[in-house]
């Protein structure tokens, strides 16, 4: 008889402890490429818990214990991203639709100034190792070289008049 009370108890423990963890799914949008992004680091942080985005961009990461967390988002050449606070409740799923890279500042509509409204001053800037014809170009003033380290939050154009990367 003791046995079975054991037994009962030692059941209706291991499901209490079950039924506490939570799971949280989602989705990661790949913002500039408009489709699903593969192969994003999804950790939980303070957890030990990582997983990768499928070809979906679909994830989930279960038997997560009830608390506040944070998700970090990672992949090689752009910007972490952490969304904080996420709460997880005991037996629940949280389903999360996230576009990744976050936007970026030189985000632009366009080849007008920020700063002067006009478009006059304004070159583009190239990006990589410049060729002859392109030093031709630079030396001219009608091309600005940006570098050989390209990532995807780079200005595209630069204004003369205010010495304005955007």
């Amino acid at each position: 008889m003791k046995q079975i009370i054991t037994l009962c108890c030692s059941t209706l423990f291991a499901l209490t402890c079950w039924a506490q963890a939570g799971t949280i799914k989602g989705h990661i949008h790949d913002r500039l490429e408009q489709e699903g992004f593969y192969g994003v680091n999804v950790t939980l942080i303070g957890q030990n818990k990582t997983v990768l985005t499928d070809f979906n961009g679909d994830f989930i990461l279960e038997d997560i214990p009830a608390g506040s967390y944070d998700l970090q988002f990672s992949f090689l050449g752009f910007p972490d991203t952490t969304l904080k606070a996420i709460q997880v409740a005991p037996d629940t799923v949280i389903d999360l639709q996230i576009d990744y890279p976050p936007p970026c500042r030189y985000d632009s509509n366009g080849s007008t100034c920020p700063v002067c409204q006009k478009s006059d001053q304004v070159i583009p800037i190239v990006f990589g190792y410049p060729g002859k014809k392109l030093m031709k170009y630079a030396n001219k003033g009608k091309v600005m070289l940006g570098g050989c380290m390209v990532s995807y939050c780079d200005p595209n154009w630069y204004c003369k008049r205010d010495q304005t990367r955007f």
